[in-house]
């Protein structure tokens, strides 16, 4: 692939906002290119995850061996009291470390194979977001 149609594809996908454009995106490249590569599919996994932490307003995921730590912005989408009865919900799954950190227990992981495993257990949150009023 040439190097300026390289860049530009870059340039497109870390400008996406939107779920449905990282869906366009990759339906835009394998219709051009053909089935991506291991490594443009992880490159696709992570900005789906990615893209789902800007829609939380989380600012930085810590991804350890078994946890995943999210750090929330001040004003974050999450409403609080929904994050506390989910952590009520499932203690053994999520606890919540300080007022804007929160830990994921996900099991082991191995980056990058489980990215799944991480857009599976932030989306977990994104649900309750969406059902803000």
């Amino acid at each position: 692939m040439d190097t300026d149609v390289r860049l530009n594809l870059y340039r497109r996908l870390s400008g996406l906002i939107e779920a449905s454009e990282l869906e366009e995106t990759i339906s835009e490249i394998s219709d051009r290119f053909g089935p991506p590569p291991r490594e443009v599919e992880n490159l696709f996994a992570l900005l789906s995850v990615r893209l789902i932490l800007k829609r939380l307003k989380i600012i930085k995921l810590d991804v350890g061996d078994r946890v995943l730590t999210l750090t929330f912005s001040d004003n974050g989408a999450v409403d609080p009291a929904r994050m506390v009865e989910k952590i009520h919900q499932m203690p053994n799954r999520f606890q919540l470390i300080s007022g804007n950190k929160l830990n994921i227990r996900v099991g082991r992981l191995s980056l990058p194979e489980d990215f799944h495993k991480i857009e599976k257990a932030v989306s977990m949150l994104e649900v309750d977001a969406a059902l803000e009023p």
